[in-house]
């Protein structure tokens, strides 16, 4: 495996989009001062030649965060494959459905993988039906330091509500989205399930001292098939803002681990 890293000394997401929010007529991440520490663009090129297992393309490395851009794969196997995405994220893994890949062909994975910010020791792979596959996969990394991160739950899951992320003392959150980020598709808010069944889900956004309830709700009960990340919120172009305490909690009717939810906030 080669690993290509691109230095890229420009403000990587602060300038790549604004978007339009409601009350603000022009906003971008550097409005409100997203700081990416020692950003890179990270690469990876890499051949698999091993079928039906999982394949590790990119592990964050110690002391960093990535975030997902795309995947490129190249088939010359001779016969078209099914590839999965696979992502291993605070020791949960969710193989998202297999996309077809025609021999020779391409397929080009444009910004529509729902993964949070990958911290220290996550996991980026591939499974394939056929080899050799190729692969370019790219991230931007940037230090653990930087105010760009993913709340998440990983793990522990009970039936009922549980809590994804809560804004810390002093500080204000504001939800990500692809069109604040200039990535395409990137959903700020999502739910990742890889339980092995449809699950049932919905979204609070609670306020500090409050408790999930009808009065409060985000995104009302939806069905995420098993392989399949869905949008927690359908929000557009918008974004919003989280104060001090405030919570999103994510109503599920599994207690599996195989599930991921997660919200992409910047803290400021």
């Amino acid at each position: 495996m080669s690993r290509v890293e691109d230095d890229l000394r420009v403000n990587t997401l602060e300038v790549l989009t604004s978007a339009s929010i409601p009350g603000l007529s022009s906003f971008s991440p550097a409005t409100f001062g997203l700081s990416l520490v020692n950003k890179t663009l990270i690469t990876v090129h890499q051949t698999v030649t091993t079928t039906g297992s999982n394949q590790t393309i990119y592990t964050c490395p110690s002391n960093r965060r990535a975030m997902y851009l795309n995947v490129i794969y190249s088939n010359n196997s001779g016969v078209t494959a099914s590839v999965n995405n696979v992502i291993t994220v605070g020791g949960a893994t969710v193989s998202y459905t297999a996309v077809s890949v025609a021999t020779p062909g391409v397929s080009i994975q444009a910004g529509n993988l729902v993964a949070p910010i990958f911290e220290a020791g996550d996991v980026f792979a591939i499974n394939t039906t056929q080899q050799p596959m190729g692969v370019v996969a790219s991230f931007i990394e940037f230090d653990a330091t930087s105010n760009l991160k993913s709340g998440k739950k990983v793990g522990s899951w009970s039936i009922g509500d549980n809590t994804i992320y809560t804004v810390p003392g002093g500080k204000t959150a504001i939800v990500m989205v692809g069109t604040v980020l200039g990535i395409n598709g990137y959903s700020g808010i999502a739910y990742a399930n890889g339980s092995g069944a449809t699950r049932t889900t919905k979204w609070n956004l609670v306020p500090s001292g409050g408790s999930p309830s009808n009065g409060n709700l985000l995104h009302t009960s939806t069905g995420t098939t098993n392989g399949v990340a869905g949008s927690g919120v359908n929000n557009g172009n918008s974004t919003f803002f989280m104060a001090a305490g405030d919570f999103l909690s994510i109503n599920t009717d599994s207690a599996l681990d195989t599930q991921i939810g997660f919200a992409t906030v910047m803290e400021i």
